[in-house]
Order: C-alpha cells, then sequence, then structure tokens
C-alpha cells in the first residue's frame, strides 16, 4: 500500500513539473514571437523608407534630367554639335528689320566727348 500511496504522490509531482515546464515553454514561445513580429516590423519599416528613398532619387534623377536638358537648349548647342543660337526664331526677328525697333539717331554733338583743355578763349586771335 505504501508503494501506492508513494506513486500517486510522485504523479502529482510530475503533473506539477509537466504543468511549470508547459508555461514556461509558452512564456518562451510568447517571447520569442514577440521578437520576430518586431523584427518582420523593422523590416518592413526599413523596405518602406528604401523605396521612398529610391523613389525620390527617381524624382531627382528627372529633375537633373529636365534641368541638363533645359540648360544644353540654352547653350545654343545641339547634341549634334550643330549651333542652334543662329537659327533661333529670336535671332532670326533681329535680323528682320521690320521686327526690330528702329534705332535712334545719333545725337551731333556727343554727350562725353573730351573738351580741350585749357578752353579756347574767345577773344583770342591768331
Amino acid at each position: 500500500m505504501g508503494q501506492i500511496i508513494g506513486n500517486a504522490l510522485s504523479s502529482g509531482n510530475y503533473r506539477t513539473m509537466a504543468s511549470v515546464a508547459r508555461s514556461q515553454g509558452r512564456a518562451q514561445q510568447a517571447a520569442y514571437n514577440l521578437k520576430a513580429n518586431n523584427l518582420e516590423e523593422e523590416a518592413r519599416a526599413d523596405s518602406r523608407l528604401a523605396a521612398l528613398n529610391m523613389s525620390r532619387m527617381r524624382e531627382n534623377q528627372a529633375s537633373n534630367q529636365a534641368s541638363a536638358r533645359a540648360r544644353q537648349a540654352c547653350s545654343g548647342f545641339a547634341a549634334e554639335g550643330s549651333s542652334m543660337q543662329n537659327n533661333s526664331p529670336w535671332r532670326m526677328s533681329l535680323k528682320n528689320p521690320l521686327l526690330t525697333w528702329p534705332s535712334p539717331t545719333p545725337s551731333p554733338i556727343p554727350v562725353n566727348a573730351p573738351q580741350p583743355w585749357p578752353p579756347a578763349s574767345r577773344d583770342a586771335s591768331p
């Protein structure tokens, strides 16, 4: 009979130890799941940030290309190297006398003409 009571007590002890092991396993599994979820969320945030950075770099590249094309167009040289400035409509309008402003007639006396020094006297006769 003592053997039966000893077996019953030890089985209760084993059940308690199994319950503790199960609860410790669940707690450890929950900690690992939390760590994995945090790692996945961090990876998602990093990939979102990388996508935003790539999008911004594409926008900057497109803007820089447009700016370079505008600079090249204003420089007067085409991609082939020929001068487009001489054939521009603005230059053509300057060559057409009907489209330009009339030049003012020059004044007979220059405004900033150098004056002789000393000034000639009116009374002096040669």
